[in-house]
């Protein structure tokens, strides 16, 4: 407990950008409202079963106008009658308890899609400040490719070098702007996209983050597991009810009747006591396959289960993955980059040729694009799985 609080506390605090983006997501989205409207609707519906337990209240009345061959006149009888439905043995608790595991199952649902929210926001708000450090990348070396196409342009005019290697030069630089345009787009696409989960909020950072979560941690948060189990007790309390279907249902009242037939005795008073009990001959085939049908959602647990832990095994894996390629990456870093310096001075001074120097150029930054790919999935995976955990 002391772990997961700390943890918890850890979490929150290298990302309370994040956390405080994702709260206002979740207010502006109308998720908690959504579900408080729906559990004070379930709560009142509650609250009229067991009221009318004892208290379930009707009036009767009805007026008959008789005419008889040997009475001159005709006349009135007037029946007016209140009863109440007493349910004695208490067959109304199912309806009772499938109110509660139905707000139950509401509550799920809501952490099924704010996990699900927090997920899409992380992921976005990454592939956001990746897109936009490959977009700082690529500016600054368009600006320092354009240095040198100075200088080649100096170089051609002079007779140098051939007019081929500045055209192809410059074919390079416009491959380069047309993915500065698109990199340009994304980013104010996604920007947008953002502002419609919680407007008027600057986008947070992703900040380095480390996976401390276990996989008991993250398997033990598994709302879907969570809410199959209620369907299945959903469906279990309903074969119970069909059990006590066959109590008898009473009924107490008290009648008044109001007759003006000359002939009768006059008005009369009345109680009456009468009990149903229905018989359905199809119930105890439809009660076993209830049962089935509980028994079927319950054997799906397993399944939920084993996805849960595959989730944590590839979230894991591609953390892991990511992890050792950033090393990896960093430590080469260096080395590319003093390796393409080299290459670039001979380039300048025609020691080799325009195919030499783009593929060294090329390598420096497939190098660099991928060691920011490599650092948000680093990053983005362990806060998803932390977070999640202790949701």
């Amino acid at each position: 407990m002391k772990k997961n609080i700390l943890l918890l506390c850890l979490t929150i605090t290298a990302n309370a950008n994040l956390q405080s983006f994702y709260q206002k997501s979740v207010k502006h989205l109308n998720y908690q409202e959504t579900y408080r409207l729906q559990k004070e609707a379930n709560q009142a519906s509650e609250q009229s079963i067991t009221s009318n337990r004892y208290a379930n209240f009707s009036i009767d009345a009805s007026q008959t106008l008789t005419k008889a061959q040997t009475v001159s006149n005709p006349f009135n009888i007037t029946d007016i009658g209140v009863s109440d439905t007493l349910d004695l043995f208490n067959k109304s608790r199912y309806q009772i308890e499938l109110i509660r595991l139905d707000t139950q199952s509401k509550e799920t649902l809501l952490r099924i899609q704010k996990e699900k929210l927090f997920i899409s926001i992380v992921e976005m708000i990454g592939l956001y400040h990746q897109t936009q450090e490959k977009l700082e990348l690529h500016n600054s070396l368009l600006n320092e490719q354009e240095l040198i196409y100075n200088k080649l342009q100096s170089l051609q005019q002079s007779g140098a070098i051939s007019k081929l290697i500045v055209v192809e030069f410059k074919n390079a630089l416009t491959g380069l702007e047309s993915k500065i345009i698109k990199e340009q787009n994304s980013i104010e696409q996604m920007q947008k996209q953002l502002q419609l989960y919680a407007p008027n909020e600057s986008i947070p950072s992703i900040e380095n983050s480390t996976l401390t979560a276990t996989k008991e941690e993250f398997v033990a948060h598994n709302p879907q597991a969570t809410l199959n189990n209620i369907a299945s007790q959903q469906v279990m309390l309903q074969s119970q009810a069909l059990k006590d279907k066959y109590l008898p249902d009473i009924t107490a009242g008290v009648n008044y009747q109001y007759n003006d037939d000359p002939t009768a005795y006059g008005n009369s008073y009345g109680v009456n006591i009468s009990f149903h009990i229905p018989i359905g001959l199809g119930d105890q085939k439809e009660k076993e396959a209830i049962k089935v049908h509980a028994m079927s959602l319950k054997s799906q647990n397993e399944t939920y289960k084993i996805e849960r832990e595959q989730e944590f095994i590839s979230r894991y894996q591609n953390y892991k993955n990511a992890t050792q390629q950033l090393n990896m990456l960093t430590q080469n870093l260096e080395e590319y980059q003093n390796s393409f310096d080299m290459v670039k001075k001979a380039f300048l001074k025609k020691y080799i040729d325009f195919n030499t120097y783009i593929q060294s150029l090329s390598q420096l930054i497939t190098i660099e694009e991928q060691i920011i790919d490599v650092r948000y999935q680093k990053n983005t995976e362990a806060i998803i799985v932390n977070s999640i955990s202790l949701l």
